[in-house]
């Protein structure tokens, strides 16, 4: 049950981030002046980018979750969330470093620099950001696991009249 609830409020966070995203994108794009190709990349990125974690923290939403009652299952959908939170936070790195690199790019002399800058910048702030937000649900998870496993080293096997049986020490 913490599981489906914590993935449900990751979701949420998520979701929320991607709205705040979108909207500000579009501002940010629609009060740029014509010229400011800088302001305008900034905000067509953070925009998509907003839609994009939008969509899917929707369907992840839609979908819902079911509660695992058998320990297996408990112990493999936390360790499947926890998985997918850590691999997220190895493309979050890669997105900051891509929007560093676009950022570094522009002070090349490439063509259109301000509008790297802002792709840029707006990609920095998005891996940041989703940085931060799989973070926390990483750590929660891991505590989710870690207390599941400690269960395992709480049981042991016991001979009963009707054959083995599982006891839980604490």
């Amino acid at each position: 049950q913490q599981r489906v609830e914590a993935q449900r409020a990751h979701l949420v966070r998520v979701g929320v981030w991607g709205g705040a995203s979108l909207a500000s994108g579009v501002l940010v794009f629609a009060f740029a002046r014509r010229g400011d190709v800088g302001r305008r990349g900034f905000g067509v990125q953070t925009a998509a980018w907003g839609a994009v974690n939008a969509a899917i923290a929707a369907y992840g939403l839609s979908r819902g979750g079911a509660v695992d009652t058998a320990f297996a299952a408990a112990l493999g959908a936390e360790r499947g969330f926890h998985d997918v939170l850590l691999f997220n936070e190895g493309l979050n790195v890669a997105y900051v470093a891509t929007g560093v690199m676009l950022v570094v790019a522009a002070g090349r002399g490439v063509r259109s620099a301000d509008a790297w800058r802002g792709h840029g910048w707006a990609v920095v702030i998005q891996g940041v950001g989703l940085l931060v937000l799989d973070a926390v649900a990483l750590l929660a998870s891991r505590e989710r696991l870690g207390a599941l496993l400690n269960v395992v080293g709480h049981l042991s096997a016991l001979a009963t009249p009707d054959g083995v049986g599982l006891a839980l020490r604490f």
